[in-house]
């Protein structure tokens, strides 16, 4: 993940990296992520 930050570090994107649990239960940590930072684009 660093490194694909590194290669978007010249980019007027904002980017955000997560680290997330209970993806096993109904995506809860990636729902929760996705609530609070309210992305244009998500890739889970």
């Amino acid at each position: 993940m660093v490194e694909l930050f590194k290669a978007f570090e010249n980019t007027d994107a904002t980017l955000y990296g997560v680290s997330t649990v209970q993806e096993e239960v109904g995506l809860r940590g990636a729902q929760t992520s996705v609530q609070k930072i309210e992305p244009d684009i998500a890739i889970i």
